[in-house]
């Protein structure tokens, strides 16, 4: 049997009942397979329908959205004006240009809401930053009104967008695989966060909060006393501390990706813009200092900086998510992960060709794979040296893992020269057998296990010339839209197989030559059914390509989808076996 997603033995029967109905009519067979393209092109067209419903709703909703943020960009632009007039061009560009930038940051979310996804924390977080740097608040027109809310103060909103950047830094070197450094970075963040929040709250008690958050007084180190001045130092060493080496995490993340990438264009891109966020991971919070220093010290053009500051944020917050430059970036950062060494690697799994000794009497001819616990047993039971020969067991079962076991690949039917056993066995696998959807929860896509899944998946997916499609954090209209390219792809590659399976039929094979011997030796044969169902699912052999057959015993069946296919084969040669409950195992390996 061939290796399979969720480690099971028995193929799964990702093709449904829509198999041939029989072996003998090849007009039948046509008609059918016919009807099963006929079916997938129905798919596809519902697909498409509410691909075309979704596209619609989502250009009426744009087109308010889009009226709203104009009007609100044109009102932040009058009151600035109206505020500052136009004595100062320095001052009248910046309270242009600003509303003008987050408009335009706000309007990215707007118009490629095929990119965004509500299951994405980065997507989430960015949405969060260039919303918070789009408030009105913190504009020129808004001056008194900061001055009797001092908790509308420009330095802590300033503050809270830089840490908002390291927190979607930490997010993307999580996915490349620097979980340490983004750890280490998130704490020292906190607790520059910590010591710059106490110093403000002692700061307060000397001077004005609204004075000093906008820039109305000048202050030096003498005015706010010696311990906030060292909380502030602190704080300056924990913020350019983590602000380097995020910087340095990323580039050397991606110049190990730009060695390793061997002519891959789409990652050498992405290791490019890499190269320019960790450019931008400096810059950002640089233009922001050199702002919050003319602000304290009460300088002319101080609003100019923060302009220059919130332009580059907006950029960061656009190219760290993916609204702006690659597609799918986490996904490309976790590929990167993997050339720059800091990935997960598909650990070598091993293929069982099943064993058959020669001093015992008795075999196991047949297994559900789904209870992965007790096959695990079963292998090393055979295995085992030190079982007695009373207890000694034979395991005609194969377990394929990769090419070179034996997955993917097929061997010729001797009753259908110059055929395989898949039409025999399966029929005309449907299209979709093609298609492997993995989903994966958002919150997991960093975690080893889900990593070390995926690498076995797509291993898994290679060898038996499938593809892949991973499910975890595309908007809804984007999913439907990968759904449809991958179930038309799909289709082309079942058609060029002549839809054979895509996990072959050489399993069967090893496991047929092992039966063999096992009668050969006249050990006895054991079937094992599902827990509960005993002797339920059995098919004659050429039922096996019977739709309603198949249908009809797959209801309660007790027998996976290999298992059919190997009870039905004993039943066919007349070779007897014995057939238990799965929950009985364990006594049957003791010799009960």
């Amino acid at each position: 049997m061939a290796g399979e997603p969720q480690g099971a033995l028995e193929l799964p029967l990702w093709f449904g009942g829509s198999q041939a109905a029989s072996r003998g009519s090849a007009a039948a067979a046509g008609r059918r397979s016919q009807r099963r393209r006929s079916t997938l092109a129905v798919e596809l067209e519902e697909l498409d329908k509410e691909l075309q419903t979704d596209a619609r709703q989502i250009a009426e909703l744009k087109m308010l959205k889009a009226l709203a943020l104009v009007l609100y960009t044109l009102g932040r632009i009058a009151a600035n004006l109206g505020a500052l007039g136009l004595s100062s061009r320095r001052r009248t560009f910046s309270a242009v240009l600003r509303p003008i930038v987050t408009g335009l940051g706000v309007a990215v979310f707007l118009y490629r809401e095929d990119r965004f996804s509500t299951k994405s924390q980065l997507h989430i977080w960015s949405r969060r930053t260039v919303l918070l740097l789009a408030v009105f608040f913190y504009d020129e027109s808004m001056t008194g009104f900061r001055k009797s809310w001092p908790v509308f103060s420009i330095l802590p909103w300033e503050i809270i967008c830089n840490v908002l950047q390291v927190h979607m830094t930490n997010l993307k070197l999580q996915a490349l695989g620097w979980r340490l450094m983004a750890m280490f970075c998130h704490m020292l963040a906190a607790a520059g966060c910590g010591s710059l929040l106490m110093a403000l709250v002692m700061i307060s008690f000397k001077i004005p909060f609204g004075d000093f958050g906008n820039g109305t007084r000048t202050i030096g180190a003498a005015d706010i006393g010696y311990p906030a001045f060292s909380l502030l130092l602190f704080s300056f060493f924990c913020c350019w501390t983590t602000l380097f080496s995020q910087c340095g995490a990323l580039c050397h993340a991606a110049t190990g990706a730009i060695v390793a990438a061997h002519g891959d264009e789409a990652l050498r891109s992405t290791a490019c813009f890499l190269y320019l966020n960790a450019l931008l991971v400096i810059l950002g919070p640089v233009l922001g200092f050199c702002g919050t220093l003319f602000f304290v010290a009460g300088k002319e053009g101080r609003m100019t900086w923060m302009t220059l500051d919130v332009v580059v944020q907006i950029f960061t917050a656009l190219a760290l998510s993916g609204m702006m430059g690659p597609r799918n970036p986490m996904e490309a950062f976790r590929k990167l992960a993997d050339l720059s060494g800091y990935g997960f690697e598909c650990s070598k799994r091993i293929a069982f060709p099943g064993h058959i000794n020669e001093q015992a009497a008795k075999c196991i001819v047949s297994f559900p794979g789904v209870y992965n616990a007790l096959w695990d047993k079963a292998v090393k039971h055979v295995r085992a040296d030190s079982v007695s020969e009373d207890d000694a067991c034979s395991l005609a079962c194969v377990f394929l893992t990769d090419v070179d076991s034996g997955l993917g690949q097929h061997s010729i039917n001797p009753d259908t020269p110059g055929k395989c056993w898949c039409h025999s066995i399966y029929g005309h696998v449907r299209a979709s057998a093609y298609l492997r959807v993995v989903e994966v929860e958002p919150s997991q896509s960093d975690s080893s296990e889900t990593r070390m899944m995926l690498a076995h998946e797509k291993a898994d997916a290679h060898a038996m010339g499938q593809l892949v499609l991973i499910k975890n954090e595309q908007s809804d209209f984007e999913w439907q839209k990968e759904l449809a390219d991958a179930l038309r792809r799909a289709r082309e590659l079942c058609e060029l197989n002549d839809g054979r399976a895509p996990w072959g039929c050489q399993w069967f094979e090893v496991w047929k030559r092992n039966v063999d011997q096992a009668v050969d030796l006249k050990q006895e044969l054991h079937v094992f059914y599902f827990q509960g169902r005993r002797g339920q699912g059995k098919l004659s052999w050429d039922q096996l390509c019977d739709a309603a057959a198949q249908k009809k015993a797959r209801r309660d069946s007790g027998l996976g989808a290999s298992q059919t296919a190997e009870v039905a084969y004993l039943m066919k040669m007349g070779i007897m076996f014995r057939e238990h409950d799965v929950q009985d195992f364990l006594s049957f390996l003791a010799g009960g």
